[in-house]
């Protein structure tokens, strides 16, 4: 148990105090597709049963599902997600998911260029079963796919 809030903490310290709420959906208009990027797993979270591959077709296969322009190949602006899992005891494990949007940006300022993130979210969670991590990071998606979907919504 230790351990857990050890790293709950660590994450809360290394990460933005915005990075819970998602940025302007505004800032995801125009983009024609993008392409997805997993971050490494954790050992606890394969021993759950998850590995970057399934982390990566269970993504893509979400956003194509909501009609999402998710593109197999390398492009720039990319989807980043991290899941980190925790094995607190047999049978119980916590979970942090962060997802980031990353594209090219122009600061108003003076014009400069360069990537920068313009969607993020950190969510929490305890889960028992690869099942209910799987539905757990589903659902964490479905902020991403709705912001995405009212920035961009599909023609009739």
């Amino acid at each position: 148990m230790k351990r857990a809030l050890a790293l709950l903490a660590l994450t809360a310290l290394a990460t933005p105090a915005d990075a819970a709420v998602p940025f302007d959906a505004e800032s995801l208009r125009g983009v024609t597709r993008f392409h997805v990027l997993v971050g490494s797993v954790t050992k606890d979270a394969e021993e759950l049963g998850l590995s970057e591959k399934v982390l990566r077709t269970d993504v893509e296969d979400r956003f194509r599902k909501a009609g999402l322009p998710v593109d197999s190949e390398k492009v720039e602006p990319h989807f980043f997600i991290l899941v980190q899992v925790i094995k607190v005891r047999d049978g119980a494990f916590v979970v942090s998911t962060y997802m980031e949007f990353k594209q090219n940006v122009r600061v108003v300022v003076n014009g400069a260029e360069g990537p920068g993130i313009t969607w993020r979210n950190l969510s929490f969670s305890s889960v028992s079963s690869l099942e209910r991590l799987r539905r757990f990071v589903s659902d964490d998606l479905d902020g991403f796919i709705t912001a995405f979907l009212k920035a961009n919504p599909p023609s009739r």
